[in-house]
């Protein structure tokens, strides 16, 4: 959701067909060992997630038996998480992302900063 700076990440992988329809399935802990996931603002990369697959697993997102959510509400440093939204996600998240420019310019501030108030 742009309004609150949030990305959404889909945590689910292609288990084939049937009756001619896609199908899928839930990671397994043993699918990978990292979760990459790339936040970008249009053309312009602004940081990423590194998300070792335990951190994922103890959070009930991936694994066979982890609850029915599927995806990563994943909330930047600069997002404002809506009220209704876990300020202790963003918490948790801060410690695994990476920042790919030192510092936002001020035109993406203040872009972030008009799309938040609409």
């Amino acid at each position: 959701s742009r309004h609150s700076g949030a990305y959404q990440f889909v945590l689910r992988k292609a288990a084939g067909r049937y009756s001619g329809k896609p199908v899928t399935s839930q990671y397994g802990i043993d699918d990978f060992d990292v979760l990459v996931a790339v936040v970008s603002d249009d053309d312009n990369l602004l940081g990423f997630y590194l998300v070792p697959v335990g951190e994922l697993h103890r959070r009930g997102l991936v694994g066979y038996h982890s609850k029915s959510s599927s995806s990563l509400t994943a909330y930047p440093p600069w997002a404002r998480p809506p009220p209704s939204a876990s300020f202790e996600a963003k918490a948790w998240q801060e410690h695994f992302f990476f920042h790919l420019q030192k510092k936002q310019s001020k035109h993406h501030q203040e872009t972030l900063m008009h799309e938040q108030e609409l």
